[in-house]
């Protein structure tokens, strides 16, 4: 006997078929991203490992100093925020363990006061760290420079090379702007963002970011700004809060990185009117489907 399929049972088959297309597509955009990841990490971990192991110096040298108990104020905060440029970055090339390592060091230097034993504890920790970096043989580096992001020093508010130059522009249109400090995890960002095919700026500085991207009207237009919180001259959450205070996010999404995702921090850059949140280190494929939801939401 032939069976004849209904209209209701072929539209609910064709639904079902539909969804199972979507979803083995879904799992091969997922696949596709992470293998380019993977990619861009071993080719940007090459790249990037001696100024990992500068961050690593600067560090060593506030331990010591803080063993023979004469750190000056300067130091000790340069040596922070090389430790939380650390944890971000180290979670994102894959070394978890240094990454929490990074992070313990980066809350003991917050600390006023370091009792003797916290003191112990610190140089502790830059001795695993270096530890666990050294194991870490250095991988591929068989890369044309024209196939890596330019960084430039942290010192610059614009990127140059593959992001083109955005000091001075105006009525500028791209994908997404990355606002953020650390070049070495930009550098990786960049790079994915890139073979994603998406055109992107970057800025390094809070003040800069807020200058360009404020107002309806803006000097870049983006659609996505990936911000992180800590930031020079003026904070992430600052900057998201004067984005939103002059009318920017009605065309611009925002997805906020910071190593801390505490939810009072969470819940105040969601109130702000950010879109998302990625807590670091960030994980590139997740952030890089975060990105294409909010393109397509």
């Amino acid at each position: 006997m032939v069976r004849v399929t209904a209209p209701a049972e072929r539209e609910d088959e064709m639904d079902q078929s539909e969804t199972e297309t979507e979803e083995t597509t879904s799992e091969s955009e997922m696949k596709s991203i992470e293998e380019k990841a993977k990619i861009a990490i071993t080719r940007l971990w090459a790249r990037y490992r001696s100024a990992i192991f500068d961050r690593l110096s600067v560090v060593e040298a506030a331990a010591v100093e803080l063993l023979r108990g004469s750190i000056d104020g300067e130091l000790r905060r340069k040596a922070e925020g090389e430790a939380h440029k650390l944890a971000g970055s180290l979670g994102t090339f894959g070394f978890a363990d240094a990454s929490r390592d990074a992070r313990e060091i980066e809350v003991l230097l917050q600390s006023v006061h370091l009792d003797a034993t916290q003191t112990v504890r610190l140089s502790e920790l830059t001795v695993n760290l270096r530890t666990q970096l050294e194991k870490e043989q250095t991988k591929s580096s068989d890369v044309h420079a024209d196939e890596m992001p330019m960084v430039p020093s942290t010192q610059t508010s614009v990127p140059s090379g593959e992001s083109r130059a955005i000091q001075g522009l105006r009525g500028l249109s791209v994908d997404v702007v990355l606002v953020d400090d650390d070049e070495v995890l930009s550098g990786l960002l960049l790079y994915t963002l890139k073979t994603q095919g998406y055109q992107t700026e970057w800025i390094v500085d809070g003040q800069v970011a807020a200058d360009k991207l404020r107002g309806p009207t803006p000097m870049v237009k983006a659609r996505i700004v990936v911000l992180d919180v800590n930031l020079p001259s003026l904070d992430g959450i600052s900057v998201l809060r004067e984005l939103s205070r002059t009318g920017a996010l009605k065309e611009t999404k925002v997805i906020m990185l910071t190593v801390r995702s505490s939810e009072p921090e969470v819940l105040s850059t969601l109130q702000l009117g950010a879109f998302d949140h990625v807590a670091k280190p960030v994980s590139v494929p997740v952030l890089m489907q975060r990105i294409k939801r909010a393109l397509e939401s």
